[in-house]
């Protein structure tokens, strides 16, 4: 793999349903835990950079999750950036069983810009 490439890593640590094999990237990576499920909600921890195939790869469990009728919970605490493609990714996701929390003051700034808003930490 070449200096400009690094993989997108994607863990479960709750429950065996996501079976992505690792994508190469160019620039970016993006890892995605599923940290708590309980009926009706699941929390993803999501770290890294929000921004090309990472995207097409939350939108597959993010959206699995929703179709399901669940509540999904985006931890963005470790997400550094978010390109335009995962800002139209949360927007369309947006609603009562979304919730985004955790983010640095940078991450905060950009997605309040979009009318998305980050709640504090905790449920």
């Amino acid at each position: 793999m070449g200096s400009d490439q690094k993989l997108v890593q994607v863990d479960v640590t709750v429950g065996a349903r996501l079976a992505v094999p690792p994508l190469i990237l160019r620039n970016e990576m993006l890892r995605i835990s599923t940290v708590e499920r309980t009926e009706g909600e699941v929390v993803l921890k999501v770290e890294g950079w929000m921004s090309g195939e990472g995207i097409k790869v939350l939108e597959r469990e993010g959206s699995h999750w929703l179709r399901e009728g669940n509540r999904l919970i985006l931890d963005l605490t470790g997400v550094q950036f978010i390109d335009e493609e995962g800002i139209t990714l949360l927007r369309r996701w947006c609603g009562d069983r979304l919730v985004l929390r955790g983010g640095s003051p940078f991450l905060r700034s950009l997605l309040e810009t979009y009318g998305l808003i980050l709640t504090s930490g905790e449920r």
